[in-house]
């Protein structure tokens, strides 16, 4: 997460800003068709309902559920309505002010939540040489390994590279709840300092998530089997005391919400600007825009709701499920955007190819995923093969295959018009605009150098530099005496002298 928030600052973010665009498909409606603009902005509002907004109600919903034993659905709608009640009414600006507050909440509270699991088990060397009694020791050193081997049903060290990055790729690059910060800058500056600050906070999560986790695993693993949602719900009412326990409530809380806000901010404008207007109202005000953008928020809202009860059928981890979901329908969109923008040779009919080609396959493995887990396949099919491989590779497989088929059509058909290859469309004009500028901006030095001729006479005159509109300078030497001859006899001869001046112009 790191490396890809430097990818948004220094790939993304100087195209984004010198376009002046307000929602990120408007980008794929001039490099390639207004069609395209459409199908992203469908595609990421179905992905908001089935992973961000979903997983956000879920988790929040499932901590008030086991700290407060309030009914999960209940606790699911009160923080869906409270957050789109702000959301609506407040808009982007409140939505920016509550998520910097609430993340120093956040960020307050985690900390808090992983000193105290480390002094319960007796500090970080101690976890690692004592596995709890319900696991072995070799089962217990792979929690803190970073290298799985592709066998690994969960964490794949190899799926996380292929599959994983795709998916992160689309989160902090393409998904306009989280770039729209970036939209909102003054300048590629200050950008890229945002992007920047991100990296440097997404290292915290190795300490601030992943040790509490491990940590709840000692203390709770056999209450844990096939119930990990509840870890940290139960770590905190189990460790804390009311105070600390109020803080981490409050961080949680505050997560939930920040994430919802950003999400259904960012709904209202794929819908307001990329649907509702150009498609049903191309004259509609902006105050028809914002009464539209309130009925997006809590039509969502509505929907999330739904949606819930499907979570557990998937996975029992959330960011198993999240990423089943990822890497169903990042795939196609992220191999688009980065060949648009890296390679000026791919074209609309590539890049309406690799659409249809990749969610052909993402939606045959989402839904047969959700159907197995009902009723399983037979085995020794194909169906089987397809619902069964790791989510991890599963995207990277479809992104494969996606990449092909860009790549393919595009040469295959007419190179796209100049107008749509230009800077800021794609990466390789910009990079000749930027030589060509630093070429123009470079200062012209040129020096040179003038020899005075030797002079023998004790009475000669030094030579005098003569400056012409202060861009040449000439040197002579003056003459010795009206009578030479005697001149040189009058006395012993000056040794030879050389002037060189050099000027810089």
């Amino acid at each position: 997460a790191c490396t890809l928030n430097q990818v948004l600052g220094w790939l993304f973010a100087p195209m984004y800003i010198r376009m002046q665009i307000s929602t990120l498909p408007e980008y794929l409606e001039t490099r390639f068709s207004p069609a395209l603009r459409a199908l992203f902005s469908t595609v990421t509002l179905f992905i908001y309902i089935f992973t961000k907004l979903s997983v956000s109600v879920f988790s929040g919903a499932t901590v008030l559920h086991s700290v407060f034993g309030l009914p999960l659905f209940g606790a699911a709608a009160g923080l869906v309505c409270v957050t789109a009640v702000y959301t609506a009414v407040g808009g982007l600006e409140a939505v920016i002010v509550t998520d910097v507050a609430q993340s120093a909440v956040l960020l307050a509270g985690a900390i808090c939540m992983t000193l105290v699991g480390l002094r319960q088990v007796g500090g970080l060397a101690a976890l690692r040489s004592s596995p709890p009694a319900t696991l072995t020791e070799a089962e217990w050193t792979t929690f803190f390994r970073l290298y799985r081997p592709p066998s690994d049903e969960t964490l794949p060290t190899l799926g996380l590279l292929l599959g994983q990055n795709i998916g992160g790729l689309w989160y902090w690059c393409l998904d306009q709840a989280i770039v729209q910060r970036v939209l909102a800058a003054k300048n590629v500056f200050h950008a890229r300092g945002a992007c920047n600050l991100a990296g440097w906070l997404k290292i915290l999560i190795v300490f601030l998530l992943v040790v509490p986790g491990i940590v709840a695993r000692w203390l709770f693993g056999s209450e844990l089997d096939g119930q990990s949602n509840k870890a940290l719900p139960w770590l905190m009412k189990e460790l804390l005391p009311p105070g600390l326990l109020g803080l981490m409530l409050s961080a949680m809380i505050a997560a939930c919400m920040s994430s919802l806000d950003s999400i259904l901010a960012a709904a209202g404008s794929l819908i307001c600007l990329d649907l509702y207007q150009p498609y049903y109202r191309p004259n509609a005000s902006e105050a028809e825009l914002v009464k539209v953008g309130r009925i997006v928020c809590f039509v969502l809202g509505a929907l999330t709701l739904v949606w819930l009860p499907i979570i557990d059928l998937l996975s029992d981890q959330i960011f198993v499920y999240l990423n089943s979901i990822q890497m169903c329908f990042t795939p196609p969109f992220v191999t688009i955007y980065f060949l648009g923008v890296l390679w000026p040779r791919a074209t609309s009919r590539g890049a309406e190819a690799t659409f249809i080609v990749g969610y052909i396959l993402g939606i045959y493995r989402f839904v047969g995923e959700v159907v197995a887990s009902v009723n399983p396949p037979a085995e020794g099919t194909f169906h089987a093969w397809w619902v069964g491989i790791n989510v991890f590779h599963i995207g990277g497989i479809i992104w494969a295959i996606c990449i092909a088929t860009h790549i393919g059509v595009s040469l295959l058909t007419e190179p796209p018009p100049e107008h749509q290859t230009g800077w800021p469309l794609t990466y390789e004009d910009y990079c000749a605009r930027r030589a060509a500028n630093e070429r123009r901006a470079k200062p012209k030095v040129k020096s040179m150098q003038l020899a005075v001729e030797p002079v023998h006479s004790r009475d000669s005159v030094a030579g005098a530099a003569k400056n012409a509109n202060g861009a040449s300078c000439t040197a002579a030497a003056a003459e010795a005496g009206r009578n030479g001859a005697a001149a040189t006899t009058a006395g012993p001869t000056v040794p030879p002298t050389i002037e060189i001046s050099t000027v810089i112009i």
